[in-house]
């Protein structure tokens, strides 16, 4: 049976309430942070690096910092297997002279991605390459989000709601804004009147505990498979105890 829930709310479930914009913000921010990073660079010269010899043709100072320091520029040129290039690099330190020469890393493949070795071919660099992490980090979560977010959106949908109860609390070493984590236990049966169990993690175990906080609702093709309403988005929860009603609950 698939019951009513307004899009809005299959919009919050799909991306986990906040969670999901935690996530969107953290790949935000590492865009942001990073959009002075030449990633193309970065690796193409890890995957298929060589060496060449070059001379500095020019110096830049731009009105660019990075922690106070101004970024420095390096035109130079150099011989590479399909010919000389030209290519500039970027430094916070000075130490480059006009008509010094200088060692040029290039890729193998594509001869056209190369700088001064030790130098970046981007004015933000590897400085701001530890900014990548949120961005890595939001991306896989987000994803992680997005895969899960129909099924989410099917067992509260299509799911049997059903009332559970209280079988154990344990005590965990993690904790959660300086709250404490349980692992909350509840038992639940069927209509077929087979047995299950579903267990949770949560810093706030009251919400469990509580008269309403005994409901949940397990797949039907997969009834080991249950999730308990109370831990569901806000406000989903509410709804749910307002519009539908839960079938006969777990028996000893």
């Amino acid at each position: 049976m698939n019951r009513p829930l307004p899009n809005y709310m299959k919009i919050i479930l799909f991306f986990n309430g906040g969670w999901g914009l935690g996530a969107i913000g953290m790949i935000l921010f590492g865009l942001v942070m990073t959009i002075g990073v030449d990633f193309k660079a970065t690796t193409l010269l890890l995957i298929s690096p060589e060496t060449g010899q070059g001379t500095v043709t020019n110096t830049i100072f731009t009105n660019q910092r990075i922690n106070r320091k101004h970024i420095r520029g390096y035109e130079y040129i150099f011989d590479s297997p399909i010919g000389q290039l030209k290519g500039v690099s970027y430094s916070l330190n000075k130490g480059r002279k006009v008509g010094e020469n200088v060692e040029i890393e290039y890729s193998a493949l594509f001869p056209q991605v190369n700088r001064i070795k030790g130098l970046t071919s981007s004015k933000g660099g590897s400085h701001l390459l530890p900014f990548a992490g949120p961005l890595i980090g939001g991306s896989i979560w987000f994803l992680y989000i997005f895969l899960t977010g129909f099924r989410r959106i099917s067992i509260v949908s299509n799911g049997i709601l059903t009332e559970g109860t209280f079988l154990n609390k344990e005590a965990t070493n993690a904790s959660v804004l300086g709250k404490r984590v349980y692992k909350v236990t509840f038992g639940y049966m069927t209509g077929y009147g087979k047995q299950y169990t579903v267990t949770r993690k949560t810093n706030s175990p009251e919400k469990l505990e509580s008269t309403d906080g005994k409901l949940l609702i397990y797949k039907r093709n997969n009834p080991s498979h249950a999730r308990m309403i109370n831990i569901l988005p806000k406000p989903i929860p509410q709804f749910i105890k307002e519009h539908w009603r839960p079938t006969a609950g777990f028996r000893n």
